[in-house]
């Protein structure tokens, strides 16, 4: 008895300081009621995921019978204590609703499992003597028991764990083990604290921007190599989880998303659970884990969104056929535009470049624009830096020799690939949909995925004028996007208005009318594109794939990079998720393709990412004064019989 106490934490794993408190406090106590009900235990402990500290949890946690959570020494360094402060717990409260805090140590999160049994127990040893009859917390993920990078082979194989424990065994007469709760039921605090927001040192790094976090990364080695770190270290922040959010605006919408459908969905229960489950933090920041990075992670917690969002748009009995909502949906100050139906979700964004910024298919949760845009990361430099001075990560079972120690993945240069710095590549805007490009004239595709300085205009990421016509009683939407812009032609800037309509029904389409006009005095002469990034999971499932329909038929591969020209229709290809998007044009266009790849860091070092398929339809134009083009663009989502694997 005593050897095992469950601790709860909310049950689909979210940060409970950023979603709302309705929902933190609920997935709790669902934690707690699983625990009762499975282990006939009443949980008092809370992991706290990812050490996301807020001070305003003592009371939300109040609500939820926790009595005590395990947060890192940084934390209790911020509140101004130092090293000899790390030991027992302290109480917090919040409006009167009081929660003990257990500091643990950076420094074991570096021993355990990765420095030799005997270095642990010496490190014991010191603290004893530094500290005497005091009680120390050790709290930290499991994976680093067997799944990190060589973890398996030296924790289990090599036998460093019950080596651990044995020894552990053998030096009780001076160093004993208890359960938090049962330390907490029988040992008084250390005194009360009230501690800022934070996390673990790693993330405040992470969610800074990626010139800050490497400042800040490069003060902090500093520091170390003059021996000064331990004494600046309470003066060391980086940025808040909440960063994240600005960081990448992929991850603010679907926060935004979540706390949008949190608001409706308190009577529904089964949409309720789908939005929990799409709390799941993994898929809304990064760091050293793929996270956001992750296609099929994003995928997860989208697939949960929508299907939430669904069932409340079902469950409407005065739902009609078209929906339509404009809000800040995103809190960035603009509003963007909601139009959906029981097939397809869109959100538009007038302010964004007039760009589609995500399309999600109803009946298969399906989000297409499941994309990331490619941005430097302060790990990059290390990576561009090293060039062939780098480790190609080994598969489990190659082995860990001889080694008396092994290291720390946060210590690891490794990569999956050889090259890796050929993919460092970044974007100037966001990878949406309906994008408008005025190219340089003779860009090519390749061109095109990797220098910005192809772009002549100056529509990309900026406002549009919008205004929305949704006729009384007909099942049919317009929205209408303008903007007068700057085109560079033959050297002098030219205006340039583009106008393009969005006509959006009860159906699985949606269909776009562009116009081109030359208001200025001179002629003018550009090439133009109109840009779709979609994300498709996978570029080497063989189910997936772009496919030109006219004899004769081509399938092309989701790796290749190309063009088509003289084209009026072509299909991106999802069999295995059973869908299939049709692009069909009113006159000929030269389609552009090719794959959006990113560089990330992960447990077993940098990997090449497939975040989507990028495709931009492109014509050439040359306009008098006064004299206007025109392009008309639909598209078709169609649900596949997945035995035909065709449109």
């Amino acid at each position: 008895m005593g050897q095992v106490e469950l601790m709860a934490g909310g049950f689909y794993e979210p940060l409970l300081a950023s979603i709302p408190e309705r929902d933190a406090v609920g997935q709790v106590n669902m934690m707690r009621d699983y625990l009762k009900s499975r282990f006939q235990c009443s949980a008092t402990g809370l992991w706290l995921t990812e050490r996301i500290w807020e001070p305003s949890l003592p009371k939300l946690l109040a609500a939820t019978g926790i009595r005590y959570t395990v947060l890192d020494d940084t934390h209790f360094y911020y509140a101004g204590l130092d090293h000899r402060d790390m030991r027992g717990y302290y109480l917090t409260e919040r409006e009167g609703q009081v929660l003990a805090v257990f500091p643990t140590l950076k420094k074991l999160r570096y021993f355990i499992p990765f420095r030799s049994v005997e270095e642990n127990i010496t490190f014991f040893r010191q603290l004893g003597e530094e500290w005497g009859d005091a009680a120390i917390t050790y709290g930290d993920d499991g994976e680093k028991f067997g799944l990190w990078p060589k973890t398996y082979d030296w924790v289990i194989k090599k036998g460093w764990l019950k080596k651990f424990m044995r020894t552990l065994e053998e030096n009780a007469d001076w160093l004993t083990t208890q359960t938090l709760g049962g330390y907490l039921d029988q040992a008084p605090p250390q005194g009360r604290v009230y501690l800022p927001t934070a996390s673990y040192e790693e993330m405040t790094e992470w969610a800074l921007p990626a010139a800050a976090s490497a400042r800040f990364s490069d003060i902090i080695a500093d520091l170390k190599a003059k021996g000064k770190y331990d004494e600046y270290r309470p003066f060391l922040r980086g940025g808040t989880w909440d960063n994240f959010l600005v960081k990448y605006s992929e991850s603010n919408i679907l926060h935004k998303r979540s706390v949008f459908l949190s608001d409706r969905v308190e009577e529904n229960p089964e949409a309720r659970r789908r939005l929990w489950r799409g709390q799941c933090n993994c898929a809304y920041w990064h760091g050293l884990f793929g996270g956001l990075y992750l296609p099929h992670l994003r995928d997860g917690v989208c697939r949960e969104l929508i299907d939430a969002e669904t069932i409340l748009y079902e469950s409407s009995p005065e739902m009609p056929e078209v929906r339509v909502n404009v809000t800040d949906f995103d809190r960035d100050g603009h509003d963007e535009v909601l139009i959906g139906n029981r097939w397809l979700s869109t959100c538009f964004s007038p302010w964004s470049g007039g760009s589609l910024v995500e399309l999600d298919l109803r009946p298969l949760a399906y989000n297409l624009t499941n994309t990331l845009t490619r941005r430097e990361e302060a790990y990059h430099r290390p990576l561009r830096e090293a060039g062939d001075n780098v480790i190609v990560y080994q598969a489990e079972e190659d082995g860990v020799e001889d080694e008396t120690e092994i290291r720390s993945i946060h210590d690891l240069v490794m990569v999956k690939e050889k090259g890796l710095e050929n993919y460092l590549i970044y974007d100037y805007y966001q990878r949406h949909c309906f994008l408008d490009h005025f190219l340089a004239p003779g860009t090519g595709v390749e061109e095109f995925l990797r220098d910005p300085g192809v772009e002549v205009g100056d529509f990309i990421g900026a406002p549009y004028d919008f205004h929305l016509d949704h006729p009384a009683g007909e099942d049919r939407v317009s929205l209408v996007m303008t903007r007068m812009g700057r085109v560079l032609s033959w050297g002098r800037e030219k205006p340039v208005q583009v106008t393009k309509e969005l006509i959006f029904d009860s159906s699985l389409s949606l269909s776009a009318g562009y116009r081109f006009k030359n208001p200025g005095p001179e002629g003018v002469s550009f090439w133009y594109g109109v840009e779709f990034n979609l994300g498709m999971l996978s570029d080497i499932d063989p189910e997936r794939y772009l496919l030109l329909p006219e004899p004769p038929e081509e399938r092309i591969l989701l790796t290749e990079t190309g063009e088509r020209n003289d084209i009026n229709r072509l299909s991106l290809v999802n069999a295995s998720d059973g869908f299939a998007i049709t692009f069909v044009f009113d006159r000929p266009v030269t389609a552009w393709f090719g794959p959006i790849y990113t560089v990330s860091q992960s447990e077993s070092g940098f990997e090449k990412n497939y975040q989507g398929t990028m495709l931009t339809f492109v014509i050439r134009e040359a306009l008098e004064k006064n004299e206007e083009a025109r392009l008309g663009i639909s598209l078709t989502l169609t649900v596949m019989d997945k035995n035909r694997g065709r449109p």
